[in-house]
């Protein structure tokens, strides 16, 4: 009996033992004993390893990040009369997606600071989401939260396993109510994509202990991201419109959000695009580039021949709406020929790069591709200047403010080869303003060549225009029309005189019907180490006049009308700077 005691003792003092050393404070598992757990969205996975980023490393991150991309396929062809389109498709590096994190992390740190740990992209703030916690397979809690504010659930034991799943639409429409676990699948469709993440978490069996739970959310769908890129016709995008054009492309699909898997897959109809859709590319880019996006979820079968359709495209000048009308294009489809298979988490991008196209004197490998409108620099000079070109347009020959004389800020008067427009900007045998100008190395300054052939084309007339602006010109005529882009199908040289030597004011600009106009465009060659060539353009009268290759002090400012490089693809045009995500 004594023995039994005594086994029954120790049998007892053992159960307490372990359970005081599970539970020194014999309370494990009770709700309300200070238990909780912490949500917080650490950001959207983009398919990187989680890096400690120092400073040593952002200068070859960010270089990574403008890259070139993995081109996987590219073709230029007619947009219409008025402008090429270049249209391509890539993956989009996930390191292009972290440069910017990566770069606003590290730029608060001192030297010598660790870096940060990386492997996402922010969630913007404002951005709603829905938690559902699981114990043992029995719904525990709903919780809606938004990001940017971390949520703390309450009701949590110590000690415990929870599973859960989160998901969002990347949105600010709030979530309500509970989640129905009878009903636990969604549709998703090719208009929006879906934030996806799930888990366990193991409670700390410390009283009053508040649990940290990181949400690090994939994208469920893959994003088509559709760009179209106006720099290279010198303009903002003001209104787009777009769809794909061809019905089960893009791929519904019904989402089991317990297990995370989709139980089914169905075409989805065409998915259009407003311009309320588009975004920004970035900050720096402003309007002249914008994306929008579109989804699917398939990512098993290849989409081939991808087709999207921009319905209407609206392109405003540089001095809209002062000074030019917009221009309208309509109804153009283009295909992207390469077989691609999407996968979920990744992001594909489709270029539309618009390019305007030049007015071609001669033929053959005896041609010239005339720029449309002349060269000016907006800004001070590199780096921050930007070479662009103005619209012709029906209503006046050439946007200008039209003044009888000049200032730097107008940017339409160059010393030979200078980079900005300054009287003192010094000239060089090497720059090649035409070449900076989107996209670089298109363009180029003609030669003695190229001007000489200008005397070749037959149908050529001096104007005198009267209307926003009024201007002498020189034209060359072409048969057809361009109509509606440019219906009087014309390479027009506006007659603008020269800016003097190290000064603003302007010498043989003449607006008048009668007398003496003069028009000074740069050659690429020079004459001496003081001069170079230029076309020299004198008009006696309103339709009357005569040109010729002559040569001027290279520090007088004069127009620049830039040509084709007849040499470049392509293959050539620069990767889009990294995107706002």
């Amino acid at each position: 009996m004594k023995q039994h005691l005594i086994l029954i003792y120790c049998l007892f003092f053992f159960c307490c033992s372990c359970s005081k050393e599970n539970d020194p404070d014999g309370t494990a598992g009770q709700q309300g004993d200070g238990t909780s757990i912490t949500f917080e969205i650490s950001g959207i996975d983009n398919g990187t390893q989680v890096v400690d980023v120092n400073r040593e490393q952002i200068s070859k991150i960010h270089a990574a990040s403008h890259s070139p991309q993995s081109i996987l396929y590219q073709k230029q062809e007619p947009f219409n009369e008025f402008c090429d389109a270049v249209v391509s498709l890539s993956e989009v590096p996930t390191n292009a997606q972290t440069s910017k994190k990566v770069l606003s992390a590290i730029g608060s740190r001192s030297t010598g600071e660790h870096g940060v740990k990386l492997s996402s992209t922010d969630m913007p703030i404002g951005r709603t989401y829905r938690v559902v916690l699981y114990e043992g397979g029995t719904q525990v809690a709903t919780l809606n939260a938004t990001s940017g504010t971390a949520f703390t659930f309450s009701g949590a034991f110590r000690n415990r396993v929870y599973t859960w799943f989160a998901y969002s639409y990347n949105n600010s429409v709030p979530f309500t109510g509970n989640f129905d676990d009878a009903n636990p699948n969604i549709s998703l469709s090719g208009n929006s994509g879906l934030l996806y993440a799930s888990g366990t978490i193991t409670t700390s069996n410390t009283l009053n202990y508040n649990n940290k739970l990181n949400i690090l959310f994939k994208e469920k769908s893959a994003i088509i991201e559709l760009v179209v890129d106006a720099r290279g016709m010198f303009g903002t995008i003001g209104d787009i419109q777009v769809s794909n054009m061809t019905a089960g492309q893009l791929k519904n699909g019904v989402l089991n959000l317990r297990t995370g898997n989709f139980v089914s897959y169905s075409n989805a109809p065409l998915v259009n695009r407003s311009n309320s859709d588009f975004v920004n590319h970035n900050a720096a880019l402003s309007d002249q580039v914008r994306r929008t996006n579109f989804y699917t979820v398939d990512a098993q079968n290849q989409i081939s021949n991808f087709k999207v359709n921009i319905s209407t495209l609206t392109l405003r000048g540089d001095l809209y709406p002062e000074w030019g009308d917009p221009i309208v294009f309509t109804n153009r489809e283009f295909t992207v020929a390469t077989p691609f298979t999407p996968q979920h988490n990744k992001r594909y991008r489709v270029t539309i790069t618009l390019i305007m196209t030049p007015k071609t004197i001669g033929s053959g490998t005896s041609r010239t591709e005339w720029a449309r409108g002349n060269l000016y620099v907006k800004g001070s000079g590199t780096p921050s200047a930007e070479y662009r070109m103005r619209f012709h347009a029906a209503s006046n020959a050439y946007r200008i403010v039209a003044s009888g004389s000049t200032s730097e800020a107008k940017g339409e008067y160059l010393n030979w080869r200078a980079l900005s427009s300054g009287a003192t900007a010094a000239s060089s045998g090497t720059n090649d303003p035409c070449a900076l100008v989107y996209p670089a190395g298109r363009w180029k300054m003609p030669t003695n060549t190229d001007i000489n052939r200008l005397s070749s084309h037959s149908s050529r007339q001096f104007r005198h225009y009267g209307g926003r602006e009024t201007i002498r010109l020189l034209r060359f005529d072409f048969s057809g029309s361009d109509n509606p882009y440019d219906p009087e199908n014309r390479l027009s040289f506006p007659l603008y005189g020269y800016r003097n030597v190290n000064s603003y004011a302007v010498t043989g600009y003449n607006i008048s019907s009668s007398g003496t106009a003069y028009g000074y465009y740069w050659s690429g060659d020079q004459s001496s180490s003081t001069n170079a060539y230029m076309l020299s353009i004198v008009s006696s009268g309103s339709t009357s006049g005569n040109f010729s290759l002559s040569s001027m002090a290279k520090n007088r400012g004069a127009n620049i009308k830039c040509v084709r490089d007849l040499n470049w693809t392509s293959a050539q045009l620069p990767a889009l700077p990294a995107a706002d995500y």
